[in-house]
């Protein structure tokens, strides 16, 4: 990572050619700890939302347990994620176009068991 927190060219360049030739690649660093537990953080605060208006978090006929938990209405943070610089410019690369369309944006808290 540059000294300045961020994804240098040749780091990109590199995932980008991983994700084409294994299908993913993992960027260390492109978000801080912090930011980290805080994305985390809304995404049980959503999962509890969630509950609280009577929307499962379970679906038996598509999960394949009760530890995969899905979450429809996500904290605007999220929104933040999928607009990172990088996580547009990965996108990009896979596509192997510019413009994009996100059309479903959930969750899917896939546990142990």
């Amino acid at each position: 990572m540059a000294t300045d927190g961020t994804v240098t060219a040749q780091q990109l360049a590199e995932a980008q050619a991983k994700f084409k030739q294994d299908g993913f690649a993992i960027i260390s660093d492109v978000i801080d700890a912090e930011k980290v537990q805080q994305v985390l953080n809304r995404l049980w605060k959503a999962k509890e939302e969630s509950e609280k208006r009577g929307d499962p978090t379970y679906l038996g006929r598509i999960d394949p347990n009760e530890s995969n938990i899905r979450v429809f209405y996500l904290d605007p943070i999220f929104r933040e994620l999928i607009q990172h610089p990088v996580a547009v410019q990965m996108v990009q690369a896979a596509l192997g176009q510019q413009e994009f369309l996100i059309s479903n944006f959930t969750a899917n808290i896939a546990r142990p068991g």
